[in-house]
C-alpha cells in the first residue's frame, strides 16, 4: 500500500501527499527459439530454380549444416534469442553462374521459418565482368576480398573453368607506368586466388594499361570507370 504522509495543515486540513512504494525491478531473461531459415536459389533472368551449392556460416565464421530439399531450395535450422540479435555470412554459386556472397542479420527469433530468395547471373564465355574489388592510389594492394572471393568459389566448384584477370588504368601518367600497374594489379589477384587454393594453370593475368577504356577519360567520373579489374571465362 502507498504510503500516506501528512504535511503542513492549512484551513484545518492536511494536505497529503501519496508517495509510492519503489517498483520492484523484474529482470527478463531472453528466451532462445529455433526457426528455419529457407533458401531459394534462381536464374536471375528466368526465375527458375538451380542446381546449387550455398555455404551458411554464423557469425564466428563456422559452417552451418544446411539442408538441400530440392532444386534450388536449402534450409538453415537457426536459433536466436528475444531481444537480440545475429549475423551470418552466406555464399551461393552454381556452374555456369556467378558466385553470389553476402551477410544477413536476422534480429530476435522469428516465431515462424524465415524466406530469401538469391538470384544467380549466368556468366558469357569472353564477356568481360567487373570484380568487386579496389585499390588505393598507385598501389597494388588489394582494398578489399568480396569480388576475390565470389570468383574463388566459381573456380573451386567449376574444375574446368578457365580465366582471364585483366587489369585496366586510366590515361593519367605515363603509359608505361600505366601498364605495369595494371599488371601488378592483375598478379595481385592472381595470386590471391592460388594461396587460397585455386589452380594458377587455370588463371591467367594480364596488364592492359590504358588501352581498353569503357569511358571517356576527359571526365573524373569516366576515369574512375576506366580504373578497374576484370574476368573473364575463356573456358568453362
Amino acid at each position: 500500500q502507498p504510503e500516506i504522509i501528512d504535511m503542513v495543515e492549512s484551513h484545518n486540513q492536511p494536505l497529503k501527499q501519496v508517495v509510492p512504494t519503489p517498483a520492484i525491478q523484474s529482470t527478463i531473461m531472453p528466451i532462445t527459439q529455433s526457426f528455419k531459415m529457407k533458401m531459394i536459389v534462381i536464374d536471375q533472368a528466368t526465375g527458375d530454380p538451380l542446381k546449387a551449392n550455398l555455404v551458411f556460416k554464423n557469425g564466428k565464421g563456422d559452417p552451418l549444416n544446411v539442408v538441400d530439399i530440392g532444386t534450388g531450395l536449402f534450409e538453415i535450422n537457426l536459433a536466436g534469442k528475444t531481444g537480440s540479435g545475429s549475423g551470418y555470412k552466406l555464399e551461393a554459386s552454381a556452374s555456369g553462374y556467378s558466385a553470389f556472397s553476402s551477410t544477413l542479420f536476422i534480429h530476435g527469433s522469428p516465431e515462424n521459418s524465415i524466406q530469401d530468395t538469391i538470384r544467380l547471373e549466368r556468366v558469357i564465355i569472353n564477356l568481360p565482368y567487373k570484380l568487386n574489388i579496389y585499390f588505393a592510389l598507385n598501389s597494388d594492394q588489394p582494398l578489399s576480398r568480396e569480388g576475390m572471393q565470389n570468383l574463388l568459389v566459381m573456380l573451386k566448384n567449376n574444375n574446368t573453368m578457365r580465366v582471364e584477370i585483366s587489369g585496366h588504368t586510366d590515361n593519367q601518367g605515363a603509359q608505361d607506368y600505366n601498364q605495369g600497374l595494371s599488371q601488378r594489379r592483375a598478379n595481385a589477384v592472381k595470386n590471391y586466388l592460388v594461396k587460397s587454393g585455386a589452380d594458377p594453370n587455370r588463371i591467367a593475368a594480364v596488364g592492359y594499361g590504358d588501352s581498353k577504356p569503357v569511358d571517356t577519360n576527359l571526365t573524373k567520373e569516366g576515369r574512375r570507370m576506366n580504373r578497374r579489374t576484370e574476368f573473364k571465362i575463356v573456358e568453362q
